[in-house]
């Protein structure tokens, strides 16, 4: 009896530390998935800043030739001006759907690993009652409930 009672404490022993180990895990993952949103935020605006200094740049030089050809105002040159900015604009709708599509995939795993998580645990509780069910003694005989019935109402 005294071995069974070991085995059943280290059983519990060992069910909650894994919970507790798992709950962990699912925090860091969470802190981990914060941390890559925070890094594709800054990667996403550098992108944006870079895309529109190298807009401005090409419109500089748009308006410098136009300038130097005596053709400011002209259809050519609102054309031109008019494609950069479309260019730009689709650029950065590009870049924002890449974006978000990277949250989702990110939001889509955590949710992921949280739901291994809440497997694992449930694994766990279900192998800790087997076990202290098995460890429950055990009669080869089952009750029979006329006999109880009998008992509780002697009407016979």
């Amino acid at each position: 009896m005294g071995l069974e009672l070991i085995a059943a404490a280290l059983t519990v022993v060992s069910t909650v530390a894994s919970m507790d180990a798992q709950a962990d895990a699912r925090s860091a993952s969470r802190r981990a998935q914060g941390e890559q949103n925070a890094q594709n935020a800054m990667k996403r605006a550098q992108e944006r800043r870079q895309q529109i200094r190298e807009e401005r740049v090409r419109r500089s030089r748009m308006l410098q030739q136009s300038s130097n050809s005596g053709t400011i105002g002209s259809s050519g040159e609102i054309g031109a001006l008019s494609s950069l900015a479309t260019q730009l604009s689709s650029n950065l709708g590009f870049n924002q759907a890449l974006f978000e599509s990277g949250q989702r995939i990110s939001q889509n795993m955590q949710t992921a690993a949280n739901e291994q998580g809440k497997a694992a645990t449930w694994n766990d509780i279900g192998r800790l009652s087997s076990s202290i069910f098995s460890m429950a003694p055990s009669s080869n005989k089952a009750p029979s409930l006329s006999s109880e019935f009998d008992k509780t109402f002697p009407f016979s």
